[in-house]
């Protein structure tokens, strides 16, 4: 099945730290809720952790955002993993250990 090469929306607050999204065009339909979890900066990589609600095209999940070009170090990445897994918060860390894979963003 082709992937879009973009997905465009809009993004809306809906309190601290929490955004509903809405898609744009074609994707006009779909919507989904996220939310900011933690972000940090070490050694100049900035990183961002988010959660997002189930669509109706994807399940709940997790991002990890990096400032940087090549995306989070090794190092960084299995810290913010190892912190995700110790969270109290079953369905979180459920979904950490199942579902985090890294992605590459081109540009």
């Amino acid at each position: 099945m082709p992937q879009p090469k973009s997905v465009k929306g809009i993004d809306t607050p809906a309190g601290e730290g929490a955004w509903n999204w809405r898609g744009k065009g074609l994707l006009r339909i779909a919507s989904s809720h996220w939310e900011v979890l933690g972000w940090g900066e070490r050694e100049s990589e900035k990183w961002v952790v988010t959660w997002f609600a189930p669509s109706m095209f994807t399940p709940a999940g997790l991002d990890i955002y990096s400032s940087k070009k090549e995306g989070l170090s090794e190092g960084l990445y299995k810290e913010v993993l190892t912190a995700l897994e110790g969270l109290e918060a079953k369905e979180l860390s459920d979904l950490v250990k199942a579902d985090m894979r890294a992605v590459e963003i081109s540009y």
